[in-house]
């Protein structure tokens, strides 16, 4: 969601979904929607476009190995 709200406009929606692999007639469809930020981000295209593997190597921290770590200690499974 954060990232949604990021591209405010949907010039920059379309131009990031493009460069993350989207086809184009896809693209139209989510970056002109008038949906709220939190419905658009469980949309199954953003969700594909905007997966964990790319989040993890955008820096953001995994929330489940940080609930885990705070709950159970280092020494935790994750």
């Amino acid at each position: 969601m954060y990232y949604w709200k990021q591209w405010k406009q949907p010039r920059t929606r379309r131009r990031e979904l493009l460069a993350l692999g989207i086809a184009p007639g896809e693209v139209h469809k989510a970056s002109r929607s008038r949906k709220g930020y939190w419905r658009m981000s469980q949309m199954s295209l953003v969700r594909h476009a905007l997966h964990n593997r790319w989040l993890e190597e955008q820096g953001v921290p995994e929330m489940r190995a940080t609930w885990i770590k705070l709950h159970y200690g280092q020494l935790a499974r994750v």
